[in-house]
């Protein structure tokens, strides 16, 4: 990895971790904020599940990340209206949960895909529950990281909105320490 995405990597979790919330809209670091994308790097598990439900998908709506972010290593979008058909659907139907699937390309760090797939999919989540009128519990993310793809464009990945019927269920992220 280049020293600088080591150091960027290193700054964000400094700014992150030192800045109060009030602070991140100061003019001297609300730029680093606003080029990734994303304000904290805690509210990207938020509302992360670990796969997806086994039931069959109700609907699925499919976008090239190209197509919705302005770069190809951040989560600022640049075309959100993309996503108005998805939100609309959202706020008709009845649905058990949707989940915003994101993934990169084939190429790249694998932890930095990580961080920026969650990124992605936070950023669709927060467009959506915010623009559409539908219970915001329902809809879940997952960063996949690294994917595969064949198409031209395939290093910017891709972002799928997956909705499942009213009976199905998202999987709870548990642990030995934290059962639900």
């Amino acid at each position: 990895m280049p020293q600088a995405t080591k150091n960027s990597f290193a700054f964000a979790a400094v700014i992150d971790g030192v800045f109060p919330e009030g602070m991140k809209s100061n003019f001297l670091v609300r730029g680093f904020y606003k080029k990734r994308g994303y304000e904290n790097s805690a509210d990207l598990e938020k509302n992360e599940i670990p796969q997806l439900p086994e039931t069959a998908p109700l609907k699925t709506f499919t976008f090239d990340s190209k197509q919705l972010f302005d770069k190809q290593d951040n989560a600022k979008t640049k075309n959100q209206k993309s996503l108005r058909a998805a939100g609309q659907f959202l706020t008709d139907t009845e649905f058990g949960v949707a989940v915003i699937v994101v993934s990169t390309g084939a190429t790249g760090d694998t932890q930095k895909d990580l961080v920026l797939t969650q990124a992605r999919a936070m950023v669709v989540r927060d467009y959506l529950v915010g623009n559409f009128s539908f219970d915001d519990l329902q809809l879940k993310t997952l960063g996949r990281g690294k994917g595969t793809s064949d198409t031209p464009d395939s290093g910017w990945g891709t972002v799928a909105i997956i909705v499942y019927p009213a009976d199905t269920e998202a999987h709870t992220q548990t642990s030995a320490a934290n059962p639900k």
